[in-house]
């Protein structure tokens, strides 16, 4: 217990930067409905080209309070698997960089459980970003898109697929952390991870949904799909689910089998 309320305790610092920076993020974007939901924008947008606006999200119906969320959701997918991947990485990873893994393996306590109570802590950081970042659009979207009407069935789903793909991409990073020694960055390898995923999918998307459409999960939950259809893809939750059931048990079998650097 005392792990769990000491990995919940030092990730609060950094949840709390990354949600008051992304929930500003979105009360700008949201402050500029009127303007880019006009028939103004839509006309400029005609103009460009098809696969252009695909690559960045912009292939939809601005004028919908959903079509609109459909661009911002694309990014905010993007910022989840990040700081998710971040704290799969710092799982374990930093305590062995420093050294200080093995005094904390010394006390009466097993591996397995020691990683689950990490896991549980982490898994509290990632519902409370994706419920903040939730609750916040709604009322964003209640503020300034002057009262029309929206699927909120469709809305809870794209919620999901945010929460979805950020333990998708906690899964991977703790992984990761298994299967390597030590890293200088762990930012930069789980913003690596998941701008790669996300130029994947942008590819995927300009190619009109090809075999990396599988592959990549960030086209397990697109939004502009949600929007018109009001579900996910099936085959996109059945992945994921498989890849975090996978990751998981590997890690927890590759850190009960892991030699611990010694500080002596």
């Amino acid at each position: 217990m005392k792990t769990f309320l000491l990995e919940l305790k030092r990730g609060v610092l950094t949840t709390i930067i990354w949600l008051t920076t992304i929930t500003a993020f979105t009360w700008v974007y949201f402050t500029m409905f009127e303007t880019l939901s006009s028939d103004m924008l839509v006309h400029i947008l005609a103009d460009f080209p098809e696969e252009f606006l695909k690559a960045f999200g912009m292939d939809t119906d601005f004028t919908t309070v959903l079509g609109y969320f459909s661009m911002l959701g694309l990014y905010l997918v993007l910022f989840g698997a990040i700081f998710a991947a971040n704290l799969g990485l710092h799982a374990v990873l930093p305590e062995e960089m420093e050294r200080t893994a093995d005094f904390l393996l010394t006390k009466p306590i097993i591996r397995s459980k020691l990683l689950t109570q990490k896991i549980l802590a982490d898994l509290i950081h990632l519902i409370l970003f994706a419920t903040t970042i939730g609750l916040s659009n709604y009322l964003f979207i209640r503020l300034y898109t002057g009262g029309l009407a929206f699927e909120i069935h469709s809305y809870l789903i794209m919620i999901f697929g945010i929460f979805l793909m950020e333990g998708l991409f906690f899964s991977l990073g703790l992984l990761i952390s298994m299967l390597v020694k030590q890293l200088d960055s762990p930012l930069s390898v789980s913003v690596g991870l998941s701008v790669g995923c996300y130029i994947l999918a942008t590819f995927n998307t300009i190619l009109d949904e090809t075999f990396l459409g599988y592959i990549v999960p960030f086209s397990y939950v697109k939004f502009t799909y949600i929007a018109e259809t009001g579900s996910m893809r099936s085959y996109g939750l059945v992945i994921s689910l498989i890849v975090i059931v996978f990751s998981i048990a590997a890690s927890y079998l590759l850190y009960e089998r892991r030699n611990i650097a010694s500080a002596t």
